[in-house]
């Protein structure tokens, strides 16, 4: 056996004996309440490089004949030494399966089979169905140009720009491995960007039904235009334990949320990008608005829920998160988040200009908040049996959460509560439907505020798959939307309505011919917004918001076309959203080496059609109804190379190949011109050991 084969049981041991201690003391400080957040988040992140490095040298050798290829292969004849190289690529899957904590009953398969669109996009608003709008930078703030319900609670400080990065306890993932599993992803690209992108999960079950699940990801961007680097840092670690024979559970996460900018505003004009008809070489020296600004948004949070079975149906293990049967839970949780921006000199028309006449003087201007929510959680739930069509189980959950808010917003302070009823279920009709639930109202409010939502799906004809949904809301906006507080001075404060929202649609998918069709309906009163000069204006009455979209994938033998098609539309301009925005991928797709490597090259095309454009104010951490931003319609061009082989998944990519014809700026946010011509190239790899 190898040296290093024989240092993995000691290592291990290190690992598990240092994840205990962590445990240990993150129990410890949350009774205290007293976390010293960047200290964690430095020891697990040590722990989660030393993990990473051992499932990379520590991987089982499962076949003979690879076994030999390690040894003396020189007196092999050549058919003999392709025959062990196809060994080595031979196609293997793995079977993992993950809840996210929101659902912990709902049980989800991580398929590793294909090579997926998303695999070759490091920017990850391209990963999104229908692609996000950015800022041009890879982990810029991002905006869908699909209107729908944000993911957000009671009191909502109003920042959801960096929404598609973050980790949050909701959507954590706890892994149910067989094996213990490590999945790394990096990704970068060529020219003055300097894309750095890194992703790393690890899910190890220890003793004593110890599941750790790791989550790390790093964004890191210098960026084309001056003053222009982004920084984004990702956390999450959450633990898993059952005790007294799986009667008691626990679940402690642990979230870590940090994202730095450079501020530059966007440009003042593209004038300059087709100075010599060269859009390639003259972002550097097109002038922007701010070159001493930056803005800096840090969240952290921790979690913990014990989940005791007051009387069991049975006494087997389950799979799932706990047996079936009568449970007590309760839930405890302390969230803080805190946002600044600065510029720190303010001595120019063009800055008076960009800062639409707000409050600064000689030393600049500043907006910063601080705010921390703890949170209590009693509930009561019952669960039963696994259904053995879909897996999962029935249950009902029902409680009282009681949160106390601290808002630090210069030059005042304030504190509140908030009490409120939620419930949640879900259950399964054989043969008919699964039926899922879920809401909140609040019990000490003047005015209603309540969050329902629910969705069933199932089979029509067993040739249909189909999902119908509903969402009722009835929300304050978000604070920042009402406050805005400059150098210390309140700019304005307004209580605005609260927004109403019923969204409603369905889908329904054939498989035969890989054809699935949605309709979303979203009706607002009082839709919510910011004008061009930063202050918020809602629209009195009903705003409709009418949407179709279609994907369909059509494969004839090694030819691949996968299209994904959204239409849109309002009954107000105010809702700055594109009629059309599509995305194609025509590519082969083949296997060789006797089907053990997997390689598909295409074109990536996207288009939007033309439509007036937001801006985004890094004053306000917020996208705005930019004036005279109108823009027309829009074609892009990627080329890509991707493979697969065994767990290993790659590829190398060409962005916006149009710009060797086209020297044209084009603009999803106003100022903001995206990506220019460049290569990217990245990895994906998966050890299962």
């Amino acid at each position: 056996m190898s040296k290093t084969l024989c240092l993995h049981p000691i290592s291990t041991l290190i690992v598990y004996s240092m994840f205990i201690k962590e445990f240990s003391s993150l129990v410890l400080n949350l009774w205290k309440i007293k976390f010293s957040g960047w200290l964690l988040h430095f020891r697990l992140l040590f722990i989660l490089t030393f993990c990473l490095s051992t499932g990379l040298f520590a991987q089982p050798v499962t076949s003979e004949k690879a076994r030999e290829i390690a040894g003396d292969t020189l007196n092999l004849p050549d058919t003999a030494k392709n025959d062990l190289l196809l060994d080595l690529f031979d196609n293997d899957t793995i079977e993992v399966q993950f809840a996210y904590y929101k659902n912990l009953q709902l049980i989800l398969p991580f398929d590793d089979s294909l090579i997926s669109p998303q695999l070759r996009q490091i920017d990850v608003a391209r990963q999104f169905s229908p692609n996000l709008f950015s800022l041009g930078n890879t982990g810029s703030p991002s905006i869908s140009p699909l209107i729908k319900p944000e993911q957000r609670d009671v009191f909502d400080m109003g920042i959801h720009a960096f929404d598609a990065y973050s980790f949050t306890f909701d959507n954590f993932k706890f892994y149910k491995p067989q094996t213990p599993y490590t999945h790394v992803r990096y990704g970068t690209s060529t020219g003055i960007r300097d894309d750095n992108v890194f992703a790393g999960t690890l899910s190890r079950t220890f003793a004593k039904n110890l599941t750790v699940n790791v989550d790390y990801k790093r964004f890191n961007q210098v960026g084309e235009f001056n003053h222009d680097r982004s920084r984004n840092t990702n956390f999450a670690v959450g633990f898993e334990k059952s005790h007294w024979k799986n009667r008691f559970k626990t679940h402690l996460i642990y979230t870590y949320n940090q994202y730095l900018r450079e501020e530059n505003g966007g440009i003042q004009s593209d004038a300059n990008l087709l100075l010599n008809n060269n859009v390639q070489s003259s972002r550097l020296s097109t002038p922007i608005f701010t070159e001493l600004a930056g803005s800096k948004l840090k969240s952290w949070g921790v979690l913990l829920n014990s989940d005791l079975a007051l009387f069991k149906g049975g006494d087997s293990l389950s799979r799932l998160s706990s047996d079936k049967g009568l449970h007590l839970g309760y839930e405890i949780s302390y969230k803080k988040d805190d946002g600044l921006y600065y510029d720190t000199q303010i001595n120019s028309s063009i800055d008076s200009a960009y800062y639409r006449n707000l409050n600064t003087d000689s030393r600049g201007i500043r907006n910063s908040y601080y705010h921390n929510n703890f949170k209590n959680t009693v509930y009561l739930s019952a669960i039963g049996k696994e259904n053995s069509s879909s897996g999962q189980a029935d249950y009902l959950k029902a409680g009282l959460s009681y949160e106390r808010h601290l808002l630090k917003y210069q030059p005042t302070d304030s504190s509140f509560s908030v009490l409120k009823l939620i419930a949640d279920g879900q259950w399964d009709l054989p043969g008919i439907a699964g039926i899922s639930a879920s809401g909140y109202y609040v019990l000490n409010s003047l005015t209603p505020i309540y969050n329902i939502e629910g969705r069933a799906s199932g089979k029509i004809n067993k040739i249909l798959d189909a999902e119908v949904w509903l969402n009722v809301r009835n929300l304050p906006p978000g604070f920042l939307y009402q406050h805005l507080n400059l150098n210390s001075v309140k700019v304005y404060n307004t209580n605005g309505d609260n927004i109403f929202t019923t969204y409603f649609g369905g889908k329904v998918f054939i498989p035969f011919i890989n054809l699935g069709v949605s309709l979303h309906q979203n009706i607002i009163t009082n839709y919510t917004y910011f004008d061009n000069n930063y202050k918020m204006q809602q629209v009195g009455g009903a705003t409709s918001i009418t949407g179709v979209q279609a994907k369909y994938d059509l494969k004839l033998g090694v030819f691949h076309l996968d299209n994904d098609v959204l239409w849109q539309a309002t009954t107000t301009t105010q809702v700055r959203i594109p009629t059309w925005a599509t995305t194609h991928a025509v590519y082969l797709e083949a296997k060789f080496f006797k089907k053990k490597l997997l390689i598909n090259a295409g074109v990536d095309v996207r288009y939007l059609s033309a439509f007036d454009r937001q801006g985004y104010s890094p004053v306000i951490l917020n996208f705005y109804n930019a004036d005279g931003a109108n823009s027309s319609s829009m074609f892009t061009y990627d080329a890509f190379i991707s493979y697969k082989i065994r767990l290993l998944r790659g590829f190398v990519r060409v962005d916006n190949i149009n710009n060797i014809y086209d020297k044209k700026a084009q603009y999803q946010i106003d100022r903001y011109p995206i990506d220019k011509f460049a290569i990217k190239f990245g990895f994906d790899w998966i050890f299962n050991n």
